[in-house]
C-alpha cells in the first residue's frame, strides 16, 4: 500500500492555471495602486486644509483681540500673544513668539484679508490648489 494513495496533489496543470490568472491580473495592480495612492493624498490634503480651518477658527473664537500684522496673525488670548504665521513652507503657531507649533505643511503662500467681523484667508498649496474661507471674528479686529 502507497502513502500516497488516495491523495491529490499540486499538480502541473494548477500551477500553470495559478500563474495564467497571476499573469492576467498584474497589468491592472500597477495602475490600481496608483489609483488608491493618489485618492489617499488628496484626502489627506483635504482633511489638512479643513482641520487648519477649524483649529484658525477655534483661536479666533477664544481670542480677546486679533490684529493682522505683516508676519501674519496676531492674537491676544488672555496673557498670552499667540502668533500664526507661514514659516518657510509651513503655517505655524507660536505662543509669545516662542515655540514652533506646525499647523499646515506644503504652503506656498498665505493671505490675510480683513473685512468687517470677518477674516478672509486664503491659502495657495504647493502644486497650486488653493483653498479660502471666510472665518468670523471673536473679538475686535485692530490694525
Amino acid at each position: 500500500m502507497s502513502l500516497n494513495e488516495g491523495k491529490n496533489g499540486y499538480t502541473f496543470i494548477t500551477i500553470l492555471f495559478s500563474l495564467s490568472i497571476f499573469i492576467m491580473i498584474t497589468p491592472f495592480l500597477s495602475s490600481l495602486i496608483q489609483l488608491f495612492i493618489s485618492m489617499n493624498d488628496s484626502k489627506t490634503e483635504d482633511y489638512s486644509i479643513a482641520n487648519f480651518f477649524y483649529l484658525l477658527q477655534y483661536e479666533l473664537n477664544q481670542s480677546n483681540g486679533v490684529q493682522l500684522t505683516t508676519s501674519g496673525l496676531l492674537l491676544h488670548q488672555n496673557d498670552q500673544m499667540i502668533t500664526i504665521e507661514r514659516y518657510t513652507n509651513q503655517i505655524r503657531r507660536r505662543v509669545n513668539y516662542a515655540g514652533h507649533e506646525v499647523m499646515l505643511f506644503n504652503v506656498q503662500s498665505i493671505k490675510w484679508e480683513d473685512e468687517k467681523h470677518t477674516l478672509y484667508v486664503t491659502i495657495k498649496i504647493q502644486g497650486g490648489e488653493t483653498y479660502e474661507r471666510r472665518l468670523f471674528k471673536g473679538a475686535t479686529f485692530q490694525e
